[in-house]
């Protein structure tokens, strides 16, 4: 985990470097920024809720990978899918689409990429981003502490209390 933050942290001064040049504003930088650390530490409780729920390395690796990519991509499937019904699952407001993928990872590096093209200026607000980092965000600590949970539940399942020893002296 540390070894990733550290690659994040280390990648940050090139990805400010189109600031320079003027094709990117500081707040979408900040914004990358913060997208990328709150994936980034989802990513890795996911892991450790994972690993904290499964004996088998493999199995671990497969469901951790599951579940990312799950939550990355399953608002952007829903969304597509509504989409194709006839009936028309989604609101008739076209501005309410992106509230549907807001739990998403990859909407907020969306959000930062397409802020500024025309057709979505008028879709996508401020609010938006806030309440997706947000989301993301309490997700990644309800998962935290499921995984304390699970661990400190399995630590006494494998050491079961041992009965307190007196020392006689002699």
């Amino acid at each position: 985990a540390w070894t990733s933050f550290y690659a994040l942290l280390a990648i940050c001064p090139v990805l400010a470097l189109p600031i320079q040049m003027g094709g990117v504003t500081f707040d979408d930088y900040v914004r990358m920024a913060l997208v990328l650390l709150n994936t980034l530490m989802f990513s890795v409780v996911a892991g450790l809720l994972v690993s904290a729920l499964s004996r088998n390395e493999r199995r671990a690796f497969f469901a951790a990978l599951a579940l990312v990519l799950g939550w990355t991509f399953a608002p952007v499937i829903f969304v597509w899918w509504a989409a194709s019904m006839e009936n028309g699952l989604l609101p008739s407001d076209e501005r309410m689409i992106p509230w549907f993928l807001a739990p998403s990872p990859l909407f907020g590096i969306g959000f930062v990429m397409l802020r500024h093209v025309p057709p979505f200026t008028m879709l996508l607000s401020d609010g938006m981003f806030w309440f997706s980092v947000a989301l993301n965000l309490v997700s990644t600590l309800v998962m935290l502490w499921l995984a304390c949970v699970v661990l400190r539940d399995s630590r006494r399942e494998l050491a079961p209390e041992i009965p307190s020893q007196r020392l006689h002296r002699a």
